[in-house]
């Protein structure tokens, strides 16, 4: 039904066509104003290869460390935090066989926040986990370093005040009759 509307607003000639009377030719954004944004076409300089090796030099030499990162930088772990997430996702798939795997990038970048922000250990960090994923309440949400960062002060709360795990529960004996005391005589 919506293919059937008659399109509104109005209509602009493409890129390079000029006007009538005037003889002036549109700009180039004139042919990119109802298309995509991520489909404007960059010129060669933000394209080239050079740029982008550029800026990696400049990435790496600021964090050296970095191990593992997206191309822009914004996303990065060191080898310590990959192992950590590696290890987070191996626990999470014991719970969830069936999970997809996750953005190692993502989950490296996450761990380095809790570390240089958020002033925790890999070792920290590890064990706070190994309870929630023990935890019957825990266990099916906190799936992923970014939920564990954001339930932090929670788990840490509970997994101190201690004893609120449930107990497991003894198994029956249906042979004993130790309650029938009392009641029949």
């Amino acid at each position: 039904w919506i293919l059937d509307k008659p399109e509104t607003g109005r209509k602009f000639p493409k890129t390079g066509k000029s006007f009538p009377k005037s003889g002036i030719t549109f700009p180039k954004t004139v042919d990119t104003q109802y298309k995509n944004k991520n489909s404007i076409k960059r010129s060669s300089s933000e394209n080239s290869d050079e740029s982008s090796d550029a800026r990696l030099k400049k990435f790496l030499s600021t964090h050296p460390e970095a191990a593992v990162y997206t191309p822009s930088g914004a996303k990065w772990g060191s080898a310590e935090d990959l192992e950590t997430a590696k290890w987070i996702s191996s626990r999470v798939k014991l719970i969830n066989p069936t999970c997809k795997a996750p953005d190692m990038t993502s989950w490296s970048n996450t761990v380095r926040l809790m570390r240089q922000i958020d002033n925790r250990s890999h070792q920290d960090i590890c064990a706070l986990y190994d309870w929630a994923s023990k935890h019957h309440f825990w266990q099916t949400n906190i799936l992923s370093p970014e939920s564990l960062r954001k339930q932090w002060d929670k788990l840490t709360m509970q997994r101190n005040a201690g004893g609120e795990q449930r107990a497991v529960k003894p198994d029956l004996d249906f042979n004993n009759t130790d309650w029938a005391y009392g009641v029949i005589r």
